[in-house]
């Protein structure tokens, strides 16, 4: 699967009456998934809060995929292709590799 099938498959989600929706929605969920890491990083033990390793990584998966929908469905309203921003990206970091400006 592509960004692109992703896209359109997750579209079918998309039951929302306004188009500021998942903007909105995408900070809240990306919210959730730093409190994830706020309280890793605070010490929390979070293998006790969820019951295993497994578990704590499952957490993390499904808040990191809650961010992709709200991105996905963001992307939607702006008529944007998923798939393209993210080959974007990928040509913007090897440019900033190649001048040596990441670090």
């Amino acid at each position: 699967m592509n960004f692109d099938e992703y896209q359109e498959e997750a579209f079918e989600f998309a039951q929302y009456e306004s188009e500021y929706y998942p903007f909105f929605g995408l900070a809240e969920e990306t919210g959730e998934f730093l409190g994830l890491c706020a309280k890793a990083e605070r010490g929390d033990d979070l293998i006790k809060r969820f019951g295993s390793k497994e578990a704590v990584t499952e957490a993390f998966k499904k808040e990191a995929g809650d961010v992709l929908w709200q991105l996905s469905q963001c992307l939607n309203e702006l008529g944007v292709s998923f798939q393209e921003v993210a080959e974007m990206n990928l040509y913007k970091l090897r440019d900033r590799k190649s001048r040596g400006v990441i670090k």
